[in-house]
């Protein structure tokens, strides 16, 4: 059995981050954040999956051994998935990956801006809503100039922070991914062509409205849909695994715990739920798993789920001025202090 490198239990409880003032939800969040951030541009280069995945899960183990508050999060996302584009041999052109990197950053800087009007207009009439929705929503993006500062400044954060990453991790950024470990043991249980039916309106059982099958949570933010969905076990078990990108689930836990959480939960998103084989013994000690840890990884993603959801995206602070660090300083000098 392969495993990655794991936190301890001490990097776990007391991070870099927490012990300089950052609460434990907010470096979650700004977590979260960069992660989609490296998924977002990983899109615009065309890079596979396996990349993406690769640079956020170097992502999550670089900030158990540094600070938010020293290194913006925003370059050691850049940084993580540049380099993630060299060990998985699918390596782009540097002026191509800061237009696309920078783009994406500039869009979601925009989107976070544009939530926050939302949020503002809600004692405006309908009419005046949907002017101002509409004038919000247009994308001023500038370009960076080949040879401009901008460009130089980017390029600079890039380099220290490729730097930084292999330095702080001590050049141990071998990753290992489940997406292998689930395909076969759905193969082994026979789900592989299993169909079912996943719906936003899931039985209390489920704990949380869940999105939609093909997509991953924070995608589907932008989509209105109420309706229930038919697809395979093993695409609802796959999107799982993209979703736990996000969390500190990898830095945690080997791959084959992580695949089996993720057919553990796809079982229970379904209507009704799918039972999975107990008997002579429970399906999971076939592959060396626990109840225990399963459970634990679902937990995780269901806080992601519920941070996720748009009742509770709403009501959490933006954060993505703090992938840049001399705004999260800022913000944690002005929070009060506790007495």
């Amino acid at each position: 059995m392969l495993y990655n490198t794991l936190a301890s239990q001490e990097q776990v409880t007391a991070t870099p981050s927490s012990q300089d003032g950052v609460e434990d939800v907010l470096e979650q969040q700004i977590r979260a954040q960069g992660c989609q951030l490296i998924q977002q541009a990983g899109i615009l280069l065309n890079l596979p999956q396996r990349t993406m995945a690769t640079a956020q899960v170097l992502f999550h183990r670089f900030w158990y051994v540094s600070s938010l508050t020293r290194f913006s999060a925003r370059d050691i996302a850049m940084g993580a998935l540049y380099l993630s584009t060299k060990l998985q041999e699918t390596r782009t052109g540097l002026r191509r990956f800061l237009n696309a990197f920078h783009f994406a950053l500039c869009k979601q800087e925009h989107s976070a801006s544009q939530r926050h009007i939302d949020a503002s207009n809600a004692s405006l009439t309908p009419v005046d809503v949907k002017a101002a929705s509409f004038a919000s929503s247009i994308f001023p993006y500038r370009p960076l100039t080949d040879g401009g500062q901008r460009m130089y400044d980017l390029k600079n954060a890039l380099v220290v922070a490729e730097m930084q990453i292999l330095k702080r991790l001590g050049f141990n950024v071998h990753v290992i991914l489940p997406y292998a470990l689930l395909a076969n043991y759905l193969q082994v249980l026979g789900l592989t062509d299993s169909l079912i039916t996943v719906s936003n309106g899931l039985p209390p059982s489920t704990l949380v409205n869940q999105p939609d099958c093909h997509r991953t949570a924070a995608q589907n933010e932008e989509s209105e849909d109420h309706g229930s969905k038919t697809c395979s076990l093993a695409q609802r078990a796959w999107s799982c695994l993209n979703d736990a990108l996000q969390t500190p689930i990898y830095s945690l836990f080997p791959p084959h715990i992580i695949a089996c959480a993720a057919i553990h939960l796809a079982a229970r998103l379904t209507m009704p739920v799918r039972q999975l084989p107990m008997s002579p013994r429970p399906w999971w000690t076939l592959f060396d798993a626990t109840e225990a840890e399963i459970l634990t990884v679902c937990a995780h993603l269901m806080w992601h789920y519920r941070s996720s959801s748009g009742d509770m995206a709403a009501q959490s602070q933006n954060v993505v001025p703090f992938l840049n660090r001399h705004l999260l300083l800022r913000h944690i000098e002005l929070k009060p202090k506790a007495t």
